[in-house]
């Protein structure tokens, strides 16, 4: 590719339109030109970077894990933030075609630019404008999301039935299992409504903690979600008590999410008739709770990631259950939740929560 030809690449880029053509002419000399082959990994999320590029050619992919995020087609570019800090690639990027691109330095961006302000404050202006872009993007997403919420919300009214119920059959074994749907029916509701709050940045001071049986809620869990969930019913779940375990405070249903989501992953890891055990343990400081799986284990390359929202080894998964996990163990009860191998063959969900937590607000 000669200069002229990189010249009229730079200008179908959105990155360089505040640029002369001396500016352009004089820039087209620096860069370099490399080619893919279909299926080649330009970057992986997570590699240092000291690189941007631009697509000429081709097609590329951005993924995270086995999500894809978006295509980059001639024009575009991509890891144009490594150029300017230095800090991990944020996603993955493999070529989709036969690619050619330009590969732009950090060394020769901040060579160019300390010779050049005015190329600088264009380009600057340009990656404000994308950063102001997707932030409005997000933010419609967001309130598309809480206006579902809203209307879930409504839809659960029908469910007061459940009250009509239960009064019929008061005697009867029926109740019990109504009166588990109506637990969770407030669950849910107390979850829209902190989410719904949110929204409107009017985070609830109310978030219930109370003095509450870890056991109590560990085996009321086994009687319905283990019971009933596609992906825990075919297991066996046992509970295995070591010791007592003293009532203490916590928010007891932020509690019930994550061990339903740890309870779900085991499930989904294993195969039907597979033990699924969980073990509870308190000492003076600290309580802790163990989910032991018999599914193919976690790869320690990727122990780290699978706390990150939106990672997911999971066809159908989204990736947040497990981030939704150690927000409220971690963040919300000073505790720690850690994964490890389980010496019988799959994985250990450990989580600790200290007794003396001081609460804090969602």
């Amino acid at each position: 590719m000669n200069i002229a030809e990189r010249i009229a690449n730079f200008r179908q880029t959105d990155l360089f339109n505040g640029f002369s053509d001396e500016e352009l002419q004089q820039f087209a000399t620096m860069v370099s030109e490399i080619s893919l082959p279909p299926g080649q990994i330009l970057f992986r999320e997570g590699d240092s970077g000291q690189e941007m590029f631009i697509l000429v050619e081709g097609q590329l992919r951005i993924f995270k894990g086995k999500r894809i995020i978006t295509a980059i087609r001639p024009g575009d570019y991509v890891g144009e933030m490594a150029i300017l800090e230095d800090k991990p690639r944020s996603a993955s990027v493999e070529a989709v075609s036969p690619c050619r691109l330009l590969k732009i330095t950090s060394a020769q961006f901040q060579e160019y630019l300390a010779h050049q302000p005015r190329s600088l404050v264009s380009m600057m202006t340009t990656l404000s404008r994308r950063v102001r872009h997707d932030t409005e993007m997000i933010a419609a997403d967001f309130a598309k999301a809480n206006i579902l919420i809203h209307d879930m919300k409504n839809s659960l009214s029908i469910f007061l039935y459940l009250d009509l119920l239960q009064r019929s059959y008061a005697n009867d074994k029926t109740a019990l299992f109504i009166s588990h749907m109506q637990e969770a029916r407030a669950n849910l509701l107390a979850m829209m409504d902190e989410a719904l709050a949110g929204a409107k940045d009017l985070y609830p001071t109310d978030t219930p903690w109370q003095a509450a049986s870890l056991t109590t809620l560990i085996n009321d869990i086994t009687a319905t979600e283990c019971t009933l969930h596609p992906d825990l019913c075919d297991k066996k779940v046992t509970v295995n008590i070591t010791g007592e375990i003293r009532v203490f405070s916590f928010n007891k249903l932020e509690m019930r999410r994550v061990l339903t989501n740890l309870l779900i992953n085991a499930g989904q890891a294993s195969k039907a008739g597979d033990a699924i055990i969980i073990t509870c343990s308190q000492d003076d400081k600290t309580t802790e709770v163990a989910i032991h799986d018999q599914g193919p284990g976690i790869p320690p390359e990727l122990r780290e990631q699978i706390f990150s929202p939106r990672f997911t080894t999971k066809e159908q998964g989204n990736g947040l259950g497990l981030a939704s996990c150690k927000l409220i163990i971690e963040e919300h009860h000073d505790g720690e939740l850690l994964v490890e191998d389980n010496p019988q063959g799959g994985s250990i969900f450990r989580l600790r929560l200290p007794m003396t937590a001081k609460r804090r607000e969602s």
